[in-house]
């Protein structure tokens, strides 16, 4: 049965990302479009707009992370300069988030729950938003991802050539999406800090030769930031501390990381700004329920599992780059790693709540449950 559950979440997921994508969004914006410029240069002339050398990727807005638009590349070489070339790697890195979730949670939590993330994060309207676009930030979440499946398959194996694959894969996120260098080593943290006993098993060797591995790929790009100023430039001038650190800053920064967990930006409205969103609530309303239920059960047991834990500081860390820019609050695009932690919480509520419902009474629960997900499904999407 949950080989079929996840067969299907695939399938819609797919079908959500993909469908009408050349005119829905209705036209490329400029931070796609400039993007698409660059790679079809490489396309036709070997080489970005400017003869610009890896690890950026230099556009008319300016230098750039490479990644996403370096993926366009064989697209438009097959598909031409056209706008589905342009945004279909975003698909694709979509569909990858919804198999890489299932295979994480299943790591840590087991099949059930993993088959109930991945239809979560299938349908959620924050994950849909960003595989629709062909922008940067698409190609983050499955390299994350994937550095964290290697990264737990490590740890509990012991297995010195998984822990280096997971570190190359976590060192080359770095050149997807400018939060990835600081959220990458943060979200790994809170993964390995329940684990570190386990980790304590791996020899020093290999955890060393997988340190330097993630610290050597990542290299290069922190060099270019402390050596190309106008990469850094616009961070710089929309920093929420760019007038340095004193109480009003500090007060901004609280009021920024918490109208990231709104419940209105969540549920209801989300991003006012209508390339990172529709307008309506970044997770279906209908989860409401389910998210507060799992985000509780998280917290309950967040001392002696591992799992809750991570949720939980996954939840609270996501947040973090939206709030340390103040360009635009709350920031779907800046927050968008709060999709994974979202996913597994509403996973883990529904779960919890079918558990609860009396045997006589599931079928007619899940009957109520689907025609209310159907009917604000069909709405949104």
């Amino acid at each position: 049965m949950t080989r079929i559950v996840l067969f299907a979440a695939l399938a819609i997921g797919l079908f959500l990302r993909v469908h009408d994508i050349a005119t829905n969004p209705p036209e490329l914006f400029e931070d796609e479009l400039s993007g698409a410029m660059s790679a079809w240069s490489v396309v036709t002339t070997g080489h970005d707009v400017i003869v610009d050398h890896l690890p950026l990727f230099t556009t008319r807005l300016g230098p750039q992370l490479p990644l996403y638009g370096l993926a366009t590349v064989p697209f438009q070489a097959v598909l031409g300069h056209t706008v589905l070339a342009v945004r279909l790697p975003a698909v694709l890195f979509g569909v990858l988030d919804i198999a890489l979730l299932y295979l994480l949670v299943r790591s840590l939590a087991g099949r059930r729950l993993a088959t109930l993330a991945a239809a979560t994060v299938a349908i959620l309207p924050w994950a849909v938003q960003f595989s629709r676009i062909g922008w940067d930030n698409a190609a983050y979440p499955p390299l994350l991802l994937a550095g964290l499946v290697l990264l737990v398959g490590a740890i509990h194996r012991a297995d010195q050539r998984r822990a280096i694959a997971a570190a190359a894969l976590l060192g080359l996120s770095a050149y997807s999406y400018q939060i990835a260098i600081f959220m990458t080593p943060l979200f790994v943290a809170a993964l390995v800090w329940p684990l570190r006993a386990k980790l304590r098993a791996m020899p020093r060797r290999a955890i060393a030769l997988a340190a330097a591995t993630g610290l050597l790929i990542a290299v290069p790009y922190v060099w270019r930031i402390l050596t190309v100023p106008e990469f850094t430039e616009r961070a710089a001038r929309i920093s929420t501390f760019a007038n340095g650190i004193n109480g009003e800053t500090l007060a901004r920064f609280v009021s920024n990381y918490l109208a990231n967990l709104s419940p209105v930006f969540l549920f209801v409205s989300g991003d006012d700004n209508l390339r990172h969103g529709t307008g309506r609530g970044e997770l279906l309303l209908v989860m409401l329920p389910f998210a507060i239920v799992g985000a509780a059960s998280c917290v309950m047991r967040a001392r002696r599992s591992v799992f809750a834990f991570a949720v939980i500081a996954w939840l609270a860390l996501a947040p973090l780059p939206a709030a340390i820019t103040d360009d635009g609050v709350p920031h779907a695009a800046r927050g968008m790693l709060a999709i994974i932690p979202w996913a597994i919480v509403v996973a883990i509520g529904v779960d919890l709540v079918w558990r609860a419902i009396p045997r006589t009474t599931r079928a007619a629960a899940a009957v109520s449950f689907a025609i209310l997900l159907l009917a604000e499904s069909a709405s949104y999407y």
